[in-house]
């Protein structure tokens, strides 16, 4: 489904990425790792094209991701940072917005799936409040939320336990692997727990980026 030819990142004059090249099948867990400030983010943010790389190339089911009319093909592929901005509005209109866009017509709201996804993550009670009235890791449940029920192709995420409990995370990535039966889900995570569910590793060591 992904897969990047000899891409590298320099910002600033700093090389963060440097020829990184994998490729990657249509569904999966794949744990990206890598120490903090190594370029975890940097790689998600370059396969959803939020930042185009220095050199290199990203295909997406053979075609490069700049040849796809970029909203439509990131709602394809949904990118869910660590720390999400969802707005100062209610935590339903908030979950609801995405399917006002033009990119997401073909979409349909699922309320029974809204409703046990919000039972699974214990939100049941969260969606009268306020954004700001939620703890970061309520915004990051609530981003994930609002990203399963746009159905991607993938997913891409940044550290989605990070914010978690114990019990919280252990709920996350049994999810995030029944998901991956059918679905490409490339994750950051910190956590060691995560090796009994993924299917395939990419490790960044030194600004290069090697997959097991």
């Amino acid at each position: 489904m992904f897969e990047l030819k000899h891409v590298s990142m320099e910002k600033n004059g700093k090389k963060i990425i440097e020829n990184a090249t994998f490729k990657l099948e249509y569904s999966g867990l794949v744990w990206l790792k890598g120490a903090s400030g190594s370029g975890k983010s940097t790689i998600l943010r370059i396969m959803c094209a939020l930042e185009k790389p220095s050199s290199g190339e990203i295909f997406y089911k053979g075609v490069s991701i700049y040849e796809f009319n970029i909203p439509e093909f990131r709602s394809k592929c949904i990118y869910v940072p660590q720390m999400p901005i969802l707005g100062q509005m209610n935590v339903m209109d908030c979950i609801r917005l995405p399917f006002s866009f033009k990119s997401n017509a073909n979409k349909i709201f699922d309320d029974k799936k809204l409703n046990d996804l919000l039972e699974y993550f214990e939100l049941q009670d969260a969606t009268e409040k306020n954004i700001n009235q939620l703890s970061g890791g309520e915004k990051l449940r609530i981003a994930i939320i609002r990203a399963l029920l746009l159905d991607p192709e993938c997913l891409l995420l940044d550290e989605p336990t990070s914010a978690l409990d114990a019990k919280m995370e252990q709920k996350t990535l049994q999810l995030l692997k029944s998901l991956s039966e059918k679905k490409l889900i490339v994750s950051s995570f910190h956590t060691e727990s995560i090796k009994e569910f993924c299917t395939q590793k990419i490790e960044i060591k030194d600004r290069y980026a090697i997959a097991s």
